[in-house]
């Protein structure tokens, strides 16, 4: 009779005890390029933390999730690069947009909220192509 209840302390115990803790969830990044006939042919690469993640033809837009903490987009040239400091459940966009160089086109990036990004009307024709 002792030994079943103390088996039945033991497994009541469990029952209380502390549930595990979550680890960090994802923040969303949004990463698009408007249509622009100059440099129309030139694919940017889209480089977070220096690892290559796609390459963004004109009129795309890539998606993907990161960790909790301070993250860097950047195209082939890394002093071009922007820092996003991702919260968990945020989103953020980064717009690379077309500016002329003198050996051809070159992107230049912008990171802006999800509210700012659908105010423009190019990034919510984007969004309505590609069923996002």
């Amino acid at each position: 009779m002792k030994s079943l209840f103390v088996a039945l302390c033991l497994s009541a115990g469990s029952l209380f005890a502390a549930a595990p803790t979550e680890g960090p969830k994802a923040a969303n990044l949004i990463v698009y390029r408007t249509g622009c006939i100059y440099g129309s042919m030139a694919k940017y690469r889209v480089n977070i933390d220096n690892q290559e993640q796609t390459k963004l033809k004109n009129k795309s837009i890539y998606t993907t999730t990161l960790t909790p903490g301070s993250h860097t987009i950047a195209p082939r040239n890394p002093n071009k690069a922007v820092t996003i400091n991702a919260q968990d459940g945020q989103t953020y966009v980064v717009q690379y947009k077309t500016r002329f160089g003198l050996f051809g086109a070159r992107p230049k990036l912008k990171v802006m909220t999800l509210e700012e990004a659908k105010q423009n009307k190019r990034f919510a024709a984007l969004q309505s192509n590609t069923g996002m």
